[in-house]
């Protein structure tokens, strides 16, 4: 008769990590973002007593306008959409969870997603408002399975 191998789950946590980029830099200048697209990947996970520790990446991609120029010099809020510019980032994250009961050579399973809590943080703006440089901060919400194969 075949033997089955069945998954037992030891334990399953979530927790919240803040994600925050080094400098961001808008040539030319960053008058309004048109769209963001967030992907956030798990690259690794270990699990030792009673721990999970892993590693990930948040890539980043803003569409935005920068400021219009007027023939005469002005600048304003581009618009009319004539030009959208492309900055793309990628952030690199540690973290770990307690997960009672987890021993190594355990299984993790793990799932993140960036919800609604992430935002520009500018730090220099030039005379009109627009913004040459920032840092992203974002909360990655992070849900952890350890499993366990039971024979």
């Amino acid at each position: 008769m075949m033997s089955q191998v069945l998954d037992k789950l030891i334990g399953e946590k979530t927790t919240q990590i803040l994600v925050v980029s080094d400098e961001l830099t808008f040539n030319p200048a960053l008058s309004r973002v048109v769209e963001e697209k967030i992907d956030v990947e798990i690259t690794d996970c270990f699990v030792c007593t009673d721990k999970v520790i892993f590693n990930g990446i948040v890539r980043k991609c803003i569409l935005y306008c920068p400021p219009f120029v007027e023939p005469n010099g002005d600048t304003g809020v581009n618009q009319n959409n004539n030009a959208v510019l492309l900055l793309q980032t990628e952030i690199e994250f540690p973290g770990f969870i307690a997960v009672n009961g987890a021993k190594r050579g355990d299984k993790c399973v793990i799932k993140a997603e960036v919800g609604d809590c992430r935002f520009l943080s500018p730090i220099t703006e030039d005379e009109e408002g627009n913004i040459l440089t920032a840092v992203e901060k974002l909360i990655v919400d992070v849900c952890v399975k350890v499993i366990r194969e039971d024979c």
